[in-house]
């Protein structure tokens, strides 16, 4: 949020994307949801239903799944931001993309 709002005034592009993602009070409730989360998933209590029968070889396929797939997405969203000169800002959708995909 902070991020789109600062990015509206002219003349703040690049700045309002540090100050949004590298200022530590900005990442701050981010850290502390992080923190949250894996206390959550510690004592094993999940989002949904369906993953609390998962075993040790199921998070472990998981884990290795979305690695790969993570890193994947990087390669092509490097690839794609040189040939399109950055005007996708795939920075904030993959940033979007990796949290969406943690909550899952």
């Amino acid at each position: 949020g902070m991020y789109i709002g600062i990015s509206q005034v002219p003349g703040l592009g690049d700045f309002a994307f540090n100050i949004a993602t590298m200022w530590p009070p900005s990442r701050l409730p981010i850290f502390i949801m992080g923190i949250l989360c894996g206390l959550l998933r510690n004592k094993s209590i999940t989002t949904r239903q369906s993953l609390m029968n998962n075993t040790k070889l199921d998070w472990n396929r998981y884990c290795n799944v979305l690695f790969w797939v993570l890193n994947f997405v990087l390669v092509v969203g490097v690839v794609i931001e040189r040939l399109t000169h950055g005007e996708l800002n795939l920075e904030l959708w993959i940033q979007l993309a990796i949290v969406w995909v943690q909550l899952e």
